[in-house]
């Protein structure tokens, strides 16, 4: 009878751990690389206000970020590294400037007027828009295309 006990004993406590060990975990990696030629500075803005996670880089630099989901619901995209900014502002070499909505009937009337020069339409909507990234099994990566094409601000861009 005791051994009884102890065998259930033992195989209650053995069933109890490998049902806490069974957890859900995915690994999101967004990283963002600079093949430009120039540094490029990256400003989340919500409204017209720069958000904390500012992101600068020098030519062939790259930032790497990792989230952990244990929610087997939950996705993970470059928009949620930046915490849901309305936009992403796009420095290049602090001469030339892009502008990239989440989405563009977001932006006020007023705000979608004054960025107007540095939205690139085409790009808003494709997997050129940094904050549409939704692969991030593959890295961002701005181009020499990307500066060249990007709107001259005529002197600071900041």
């Amino acid at each position: 009878m005791k051994n009884t006990h102890f065998l259930t004993c033992l195989i209650a406590i053995c069933l109890l751990c490998s049902l806490t060990s069974c957890r859900y975990e995915r690994v999101y990696t967004y990283t963002v690389r600079n093949e430009t030629g120039v540094s490029i500075k990256i400003n989340p803005y919500e409204k017209q206000i720069i958000q904390e996670k500012i992101m600068i880089l020098d030519d062939d630099e790259e930032f790497t970020h990792e989230h952990i989901s244990r929610d087997p619901s939950e996705l993970y995209w470059a928009y949620d590294y930046f915490n849901h900014p309305l936009f992403l502002e796009v420095i290049y070499n602090n001469e030339k400037k892009e502008v990239f909505p989440y989405e563009i009937d977001w932006l006020e009337d007023s705000l979608r007027v004054a960025l107007e020069v540095y939205l690139d339409t085409s790009r808003i909507y494709s997997n050129r828009n940094p904050l549409n990234q939704h692969n991030l099994d593959k890295p961002f990566i701005f181009t020499e295309e990307d500066y060249e094409n990007a709107t001259d601000c005529g002197g600071d861009c900041e």
